[in-house]
């Protein structure tokens, strides 16, 4: 190919490739809604008003108000308003309860 018909391919393609998405641009639609960001709170605090999303995360919230801890250690008597709290309670101080101690010299399965 000669060198001048090589220009010219180039800036046909160029032309080209200009004109499409300026056609492009004049009949693109208005996107659909999509969902960004966090969801909406739904249920409200009457205490506070903080907005929760989801029923359950109100009522773990409401515990704050409440004073309620419905989670207790079986081994220190300690109680939690959030049961991964009590998880993390109990692995981090190594409770072990007597239901889960396996006698010396055998095994459970």
């Amino acid at each position: 190919m000669h060198p001048g018909t090589r220009l010219k391919a180039l800036q046909q393609v160029q032309q080209s490739s200009s004109k499409s998405k300026n056609s492009a641009n004049s009949k693109a639609k208005a996107p659909a809604a999509v969902p960004t960001g966090p969801p909406k709170p739904v249920f409200e605090c009457t205490v506070c008003g903080k907005g929760l999303a989801r029923k359950d995360k109100l009522t773990i919230h409401m515990r704050i108000h409440t004073g309620e801890k419905p989670y207790i250690c079986e081994v220190c008597d300690r109680a939690f308003a959030r049961r991964d709290k009590l998880v993390i309670h109990m692995n981090k101080f190594k409770h072990v309860t007597p239901t889960n101690i396996a006698p010396l010299g055998k095994r459970q399965n």
